[in-house]
């Protein structure tokens, strides 16, 4: 019995958080990047391309301070830049960066919403 709940409770929790960070990515993220990861290059980036390029805490920073990297034009059109989900909770970002580590491979441990607030402290503008 005590097994059996145990497990259960392992198996909840695991899914709790994929659920809640692929819900934070449909709603935050796809919109731009779509619900594959595949972007609309060379405007959106595809998430598969950042991952084998950057890791967790760039995730971690793009997500509290934006991305403007990609700004400019490219022929005559302006390229959109990432917004900045600042407002998101510590837990929130954590929960949506061990998502897409899961999902598209970006590099790094498990996140906690401790290396969240120490990403957000040190880039705070």
């Amino acid at each position: 019995m005590r097994t059996t709940l145990l497990l259960l409770l392992l198996v909840t929790s695991h899914t709790g958080w994929s659920e809640t960070g692929e819900q934070a990515f449909m709603e935050r993220c796809a919109v731009c990047h779509q619900a594959d990861g595949s972007g609309d290059e060379p405007w959106i980036p595809a998430l598969k391309t950042l991952a084998h390029e950057n890791d967790s805490a760039f995730l971690i920073a793009a997500m509290l301070n934006g991305q403007f990297r990609r700004g400019g034009e490219l022929n005559g059109h302006t390229i959109p830049t990432m917004p900045s989900w600042y407002r998101m909770s510590d837990e929130e970002i954590a929960l949506l960066v061990n998502y897409l580590r899961a999902e598209f491979g970006f590099e790094g441990g498990d996140v906690k919403a401790a290396d969240v607030q120490s990403i957000r402290n040190a880039t705070n503008p």
